[in-house]
């Protein structure tokens, strides 16, 4: 599970890191917790998924969005399709979404994909 607090993001790319390096430097995250407008930062696109989860569903998806989803709007359970700036897709379902931190589980497809 993967736990972003204030200000802190997450590369999904990142292979060496046991946190996918979870810190709240600057660059190079694809999802980023952003309290203080309590929303979660997603650059590369992101797309809300139901029905068959899984990576066909996130390679199928057309509707990714470049927008910030408000953290009030996040829901224990919510699946989202993920795309990473190193041309990945991630499937991130939501555990918990609060003013003090958002948690979520992900899973990486590895190779890369188009």
């Amino acid at each position: 599970m993967i736990t972003l607090r204030p200000s802190d993001g997450v590369d999904l790319d990142d292979v060496t890191s046991p946190t996918w390096n979870v810190d709240a430097g600057c660059c190079g995250h694809d999802v980023r917790f952003a309290a203080t407008s309590g929303q979660l930062s997603i650059d590369n696109g992101h797309a809300a998924v139901s029905g068959p989860l899984g990576f066909p569903t996130c390679l199928r998806e057309t509707a990714y969005a470049t927008s910030a989803i408000e953290r009030r709007d996040l829901q224990p359970g919510d699946i989202v399709c993920v795309r990473t700036d190193g041309h990945r897709l991630a499937l991130i379902t939501i555990v918990d979404a609060s003013e003090q931190a958002v948690a979520f589980g992900a899973t990486v497809r590895d190779p890369p994909v188009p």
